[in-house]
C-alpha cells in the first residue's frame, strides 16, 4: 500500500521541481510520514465503513423481525376481538332466545293460574292436577329460563342490578313456598328461622330469590329427609344467611362454565343443569357482593351465604303485608282475595295495548280477576280512537309493536293526557338503561317482560294509587302550579321554591254575599258556596288556568299561558252565574251577581310558610291591582273589567266587545290605570243594549276629557235611553254635572283618584 501511494504521488507530479534530480532524505522521511498516518486513516475509516453496513443489515434484519411480531400480535389481536365480538353476539342471542321462551311460559302460568282460580267446581281432580302441573311445569323452565338469561347477562358483562331495601325473611318466606311443591313424597319440610328483626337487606329483589330458589332446590335434591332449615344471623355489614339440612354437601362450581363438559352424555341427568344453576348462582352472589360457601358439620350440610345490609336502615322499605301481597308469585288465592274488588270494574278502567293476541287476553285475565274493567286492543292508533270515545284509568302499552311502537303512542298520549291524570305502565323486556330512561319522558313506569300476575297488578295498583293521591293533593296543590316550579309531582316541592312570569290573575267575588249569608244556616252557607264554585271553577280550568286560592266567596285564579285565557274564562263564568241564576229563580231564590277583575303583568309563584305548614301562592302588584279592579266592578256595576296591559296582552283583541271606560288612580298606585268593560259576559238582551249605546258612550267620554260638558251630557242621556241602568253612564253625569258648576282645575286630566272601597 506504502508503494502504490508513493508511485501514486509521484505520478500526479506533487513533487516540487527542485527535487527532480533526486529528493532529499528528509524530505522523502516527512512524506513517509505522512502516508503511513494517511493509509492509518484510510483504514479505520474502511473499517467504520464495514461496522456502519453491518449495522445497518442487523437494524434491517430486527426491524423485519419486529414487523413480522407486528403483524402476528394484530392478527392474533384481530382474532380475539372477532371471539369477543362472536361471544357477546352469543351471549345477546342466548338472552334473546330465553326471552322469548319465557313469555309464552309466562302465558301459560297466566291462563293456568286463571283456570285454577276462576274454574272452582268446573275442574274434577284429575283435570286440577293437570293444570297444577303445567303450572309447575312453566315455573321450573322460567327459572332455567332466568338462569340461562343471568349467565348471558353475565358472560357480557350487562347484568344490571336494580337493588330495592327489604326484609329478608319475608324473601325466605316467599321462595319456601313456592319451592315446597318440588318435595313431592320425600319426607323433609322447609322451617323458617330468619327473624323478623334482621336489619333490611339491599339487593336486586330477583335475582335473591334465583338465589335461593336454586339453593333450595339443590338441598332438596341432596337431602336424605327431615328438616331444611334456614336461617340467618347479622355481621358487620352483611346478613349470613344459612341453609342447613341432614344430606351430603354438594360440588359448588366454578364461576367459569366448563364447555368441554358433554351435553349429550348429561341430557337426561339432572345433575348437569343443577351445575349451571348453581354456578350462575355463585355468580350472581358475588355480584351483589357477597361470599358463597358449602361444608358439612356433624353430619349435616350447611349452605352459607352473605348479603348486604342496607346501609341506610332508614330507607322507605314495602311493609310485609304488602311487600308478600305484591311480589310473591304464590299463595295465590289468599293474596287475590285481598285483591280482588266487589264488583265488576271497580278497581278502575285499564286499555291494554299489544300486538299478541295471546298477552292481551292473559294479561285480561290478570285483570279482570281482581276486579278491573279491561279494554283490549293491538293497535297503537286504535288505542289513540279509543281514548277519544272512552276516559281510561291506567295504559299499559307494549314497547315494540309494528307501525307504531310504544313510546311514539305514549308521546303522543301526552300531547293531550298529563302522567298524573292517565298513567301509563310500559311493558318492555329491553335491558338498556339508556332506552328505558328515554320511556319514561312519557311513560310513567315501566315493567320487565314477561310479567308475573302478582307483579302486574301491584304495579298497576301503585300506579292507580299515586295517580288518585296526586289526584287528591292536586285539589290543595294545583297541578300546574306544580309544573310551573318545575316539579313532578308534590314531594318534590320544597319551601322556597319559586319562579317570576308573567301572568294574568283574575279576581271574581259575590256581590251582596254578606247580606245573603245572613238569610242562610251554616250548613246552607256551605252547601251555597260550593254549588257555586262547582259551576265556577270547571270555567277557570277549561281555559288553562288555575285556583291559587278561596276566600270566602271570593276566587283568585292564575293563567300562565296567556289573558286571552283570563278573558275567556271570565265571560264562561259569567254565562255559568246566568245559568245558575235562572235554576235560583225557578226555586223561588234571589240571584247572584259576581265581578271579575282582571290584570296582567309579572309575578312571583312560590311557596310560603315554614317547616310544618306551608302553601303555593302568587305574590306581586298584579294580584293587588286585579283585587282593586274587581272592586271597581261594583262601583260601575260591571260584569268584568281589565286592564289596558291586560287588553295588549290579547292575542285576538277582535273577538271581545269591549269599551273604555275610565282611568282611575286606585289606592296605592302612582299611576293611574286604564278600565276597559269586557261586555260579552252579560246577558243577549242586554249586550245587544249596551253595543247599540257604545258609540254614545264613547264620544261622551272623549267630550268629557276634552272638558266640552255640555256636549258630554247630551250624549250619556242618550245612553241611558239604551241601557237607563248603565252605572258607569250615570257616574260620568255626576261628574260631569259636578265640574261643569265648579269648573275643573287647570291640571285636570280626567284622572279620578278612588280612596275608598266600595261594597
Amino acid at each position: 500500500f506504502f508503494g502504490y501511494v508513493y508511485d501514486r504521488v509521484w505520478d500526479l507530479n506533487i513533487i516540487p521541481a527542485s527535487f527532480e534530480g533526486g529528493i532529499p532524505y528528509s524530505y522523502l522521511s516527512n512524506f513517509h510520514h505522512f502516508l503511513l498516518l494517511l493509509s492509518i486513516v484510510y483504514t479505520i475509516n474502511q473499517e467504520n465503513v464495514f461496522q456502519k453496513e453491518k449495522d445497518v443489515k442487523i437494524l434491517n434484519l430486527e426491524k423485519s423481525n419486529l414487523e413480522h411480531k407486528e403483524k402476528i400480535l394484530y392478527m392474533e389481536s384481530k382474532a380475539i376481538n372477532e371471539n369477543l365480538k362472536v361471544s357477546e353476539l352469543k351471549n345477546e342471542f342466548i338472552r334473546i332466545i330465553a326471552l322469548s321462551f319465557k313469555e309464552p311460559l309466562q302465558n301459560i302460568v297466566g291462563i293456568s293460574e286463571s283456570l285454577l282460580d276462576h274454574s272452582e267446581g268446573d275442574l274434577n281432580y284429575d283435570q286440577s292436577q293437570s293444570v297444577h302441573g303445567v303450572l309447575q311445569s312453566s315455573r321450573l323452565l322460567i327459572n332455567a329460563i332466568n338462569d340461562l338469561s343471568d349467565y348471558s347477562l353475565l358472560e357480557s358483562g350487562k347484568l344490571e342490578l336494580k337493588n330495592l331495601v327489604f326484609d329478608i325473611n319475608i324473601m325466605v318466606e316467599i321462595v319456601i313456598s313456592a319451592i315446597s311443591p318440588l318435595i313431592g313424597s320425600k319426607d323433609m319440610v322447609f322451617v323458617n328461622k330468619v327473624q323478623e328483626s334482621l336489619p333490611l337487606i339491599e339487593a336486586d329483589e330477583n335475582r335473591l330469590q334465583l338465589i335461593l330458589y336454586n339453593l333450595f332446590y339443590s338441598s332438596i335434591q341432596s337431602a336424605r329427609e327431615g328438616e331444611i332449615i334456614v336461617s340467618a344471623k347479622p355481621i358487620p355489614g352483611f346478613i349470613k344467611i344459612y341453609i342447613t339440612y341432614l344430606g351430603e354437601p354438594f360440588e359448588l362450581p366454578t364461576e367459569k362454565f366448563d364447555s368441554t363438559i358433554d351435553i349429550s352424555a348429561h341430557n337426561s341427568n339432572p345433575v348437569y343443569n343443577r351445575l349451571f344453576n348453581l354456578m350462575v348462582t355463585v355468580r350472581l352472589v358475588k355480584a351483589q357482593g357477597g361470599r358463597i360457601k358449602i361444608y358439612q358439620e356433624q353430619n349435616k350440610t350447611v349452605i352459607k351465604f352473605t348479603i348486604p345490609v342496607a346501609k341506610d336502615q332508614r330507607k322507605n322499605v314495602v311493609s310485609r303485608k304488602v311487600f308478600k301481597k305484591n311480589w310473591s308469585e304464590y299463595e295465590l288465592n289468599s293474596h287475590f282475595k285481598e285483591l280482588s274488588g266487589d264488583g265488576e270494574g271497580d278497581q278502575g278502567n285499564i286499555l291494554i295495548v299489544d300486538d299478541e293476541s295471546l298477552n292481551l287476553e292473559t294479561y285480561r285475565n290478570y285483570l279482570e280477576g281482581v276486579g278491573f274493567k279491561v279494554t283490549v286492543t293491538n293497535s297503537g292508533r286504535e288505542a289513540l280512537v279509543l281514548l277519544n270515545k272512552k276516559s281510561f284509568d291506567l295504559i299499559l302499552v307494549d314497547m315494540v309493536m309494528p307501525y307504531m311502537s310504544g313510546p311514539k303512542l305514549c308521546e303522543l298520549i301526552r300531547e293531550k293526557h298529563d302522567k298524573i291524570n292517565l298513567p301509563i305502565l310500559l311493558l318492555t323486556n329491553k335491558y338498556s338503561t339508556v332506552d328505558l330512561i328515554e320511556t319514561l319522558d312519557y311513560a310513567n313506569d315501566y315493567i320487565m317482560k314477561p310479567l308475573t300476575r302478582e307483579k302486574l297488578i301491584a304495579r298497576i295498583k301503585n300506579l292507580l294509587n299515586l295517580s288518585r293521591m296526586n289526584m287528591a293533593y292536586k285539589r290543595f296543590v294545583p297541578l300546574q302550579m306544580i309544573k310551573l316550579l318545575g316539579k313532578s309531582g308534590i314531594t318534590e316541592i320544597k319551601l322556597g321554591d319559586q319562579i317570576e312570569k308573567e301572568m294574568t290573575v283574575l279576581f271574581s267575588d259575590l256581590r251582596s254575599y254578606t247580606m245573603l249569608s245572613e238569610k242562610m244556616t251554616p250548613e246552607e252557607n256551605f252547601e251555597f258556596l260550593n254549588t257555586y264554585f262547582r259551576r265556577v271553577g270547571p270555567m277557570i280550568r277549561k281555559h288553562n288556568g288555575y285556583i291559587d286560592k278561596y276566600m270566602g266567596d271570593a276566587i283568585m285564579a292564575v293563567f300562565p299561558n296567556n289573558s286571552d285565557d283570563a278573558v275567556r274564562s271570565a265571560i264562561d263564568i259569567q254565562k255559568a252565574i246566568s245559568k245558575f241564576n235562572k235554576t235560583r229563580i225557578k226555586n223561588g231564590l234571589e240571584i247572584i251577581q259576581a265581578g271579575i277583575g282582571i290584570h296582567t303583568g309579572d309575578v312571583i309563584l312560590g311557596t310560603i310558610g315554614e317547616d310544618e305548614r306551608m302553601e303555593g301562592t302568587v305574590i306581586s302588584d298584579a294580584v293587588n291591582l286585579s283585587s282593586r279592579l274587581e272592586n271597581l266592578t261594583k262601583l260601575y256595576n260591571a260584569s268584568i273589567l281589565i286592564t289596558m296591559d291586560t287588553f295588549i296582552a290579547l292575542e285576538n283583541q277582535d273577538d271581545y266587545t269591549l269599551r273604555i271606560l275610565d282611568r282611575v288612580k286606585v289606592k296605592g298606585k302612582e299611576k293611574f290605570v286604564t278600565v276597559i268593560e269586557i261586555l260579552d259576559g252579560y246577558d243577549d238582551s242586554i249586550l245587544e243594549a249596551m253595543l247599540d249605546s257604545k258609540i254614545y258612550f264613547e264620544e261622551g267620554v272623549t267630550f268629557y276629557l276634552n272638558r266640552d260638558f255640555d256636549k258630554a251630557l247630551g250624549l250619556f242621556s242618550k245612553v241611558l235611553e239604551f241601557v237607563p241602568d248603565d252605572k258607569a253612564t250615570k257616574i260620568y253625569i255626576q261628574r260631569a254635572e259636578y265640574y261643569k258648576e265648579h269648573n275643573v282645575p287647570v291640571d285636570w286630566d280626567g284622572v279620578e283618584i278612588l280612596e275608598e272601597k266600595f261594597y
